[in-house]
């Protein structure tokens, strides 16, 4: 399994929304000018028939060394019965600010 927390090539302080491929990570402003924010707070609504009154959507960037101990380990591992949509990957160790 390939290491999420691999920033070889990257800017390692550079805050994303979630451990992403090195190909992939994007940051929240290219995603808020693409739309990504509006359309999901969209999606919300539509699906469960909310008025935009009804719906607040919220987004947290987080840094990647940061990942396991704000998100990863509260949030993922300590709540599985919450999540309807599992990750792909798992944080096994807990070396040089990983875990």
């Amino acid at each position: 399994m390939s290491d999420p927390w691999d920033t070889a090539g990257t800017e390692a302080d550079t805050p994303v929304a979630a451990p992403l491929p090195a190909l992939v990570q994007w940051r929240f402003d290219h995603l808020a000018h693409a739309g990504a924010f509006s359309a999901g707070t969209d999606s919300v609504m539509s699906i469960l028939n909310y008025g935009a009154e009804s719906v607040s959507v919220a987004f947290e960037e987080i840094k990647p060394q940061e990942w396991a101990e704000k998100v990863y380990r509260p949030d993922i591992l300590a709540n599985p019965q919450r999540l309807h949509k599992k990750p792909g990957y798992e944080i096994v160790n807990n070396s040089a600010g990983k875990s």
